[in-house]
C-alpha cells in the first residue's frame, strides 16, 4: 500500500456514522455488536468511495465551509454563533456568510438550527428527557422559546412530536 493513510476532508456523512458508531457502542443494548460492524462496514465502504471518486474538498473554499460544519455540530450544546466560526476559520464574517448560504442554502445561523432541531427529535424520540432539560441541553433561552422554535420548523410541539414517534 503506497498510502496507508488518505485525507478524505470534513464529509457530514462519514461524521455522522462515526457518532452513531460512538453512540451505539456507548449504549451496548442488546445486539448491538452486529450493528456496530455494520457502521463500521459503511464508514469504510464509504471513505473508500470518496477516496476512489475523488469527491474530496479541492478548494480553500469548501475546506472552510466543511470545518465550520463541523464546529457547528461539536458545539451544539454551548452558546455558539455564526461570528464565532467565522473567526475561528480566520475569515471575514460577510464572506463566510455569503460562501456558507452559497454552499449549502442556508445562512449559518439557520444551518446551527436545523442541526440544534435534529438532535432535539433524537432526544425527544430515543430518551425520557423533560422539554425543559432538552432546552437546557441544547441551549436555548427558555423551553418556551424551544418549543416554538421546534413548532415553526417541524409543525408540531416537542409533546406532541414525542407522542407521534413513541406510536411508531
Amino acid at each position: 500500500m503506497d498510502k496507508p493513510c488518505q485525507y478524505i476532508g470534513f464529509n457530514e456523512g462519514i461524521i455522522d456514522l462515526y457518532h452513531l458508531l460512538i453512540e451505539k457502542t456507548k449504549q451496548e443494548k442488546p445486539g448491538y455488536q452486529p450493528f456496530i460492524s455494520g457502521i463500521f462496514l459503511h464508514l469504510l465502504g464509504h471513505c473508500h468511495s470518496l477516496i476512489q471518486h475523488g469527491v474530496i474538498e479541492s478548494n480553500e473554499e469548501e475546506i472552510a465551509i466543511h470545518k465550520a460544519q463541523l464546529l457547528f455540530r461539536e458545539n451544539i450544546h454551548n452558546p455558539y454563533s455564526a461570528e464565532q466560526a467565522a473567526q475561528q476559520l480566520n475569515v471575514g464574517y460577510s464572506w463566510f456568510r455569503k460562501r456558507f448560504k452559497s454552499y449549502t442554502g442556508l445562512s449559518p445561523g439557520q444551518y446551527y438550527l436545523q442541526l440544534k432541531i435534529a438532535k432535539a427529535k433524537e432526544l425527544l424520540s430515543h430518551s425520557n428527557m423533560l422539554i425543559k432539560e432538552i432546552a437546557i441541553e441544547l441551549n436555548f433561552e427558555t423551553s418556551f422559546y424551544f418549543s416554538k422554535i421546534f413548532k415553526e420548523k417541524t409543525g408540531f410541539n416537542p409533546t406532541d412530536y414525542r407522542c407521534r414517534t413513541r406510536e411508531i
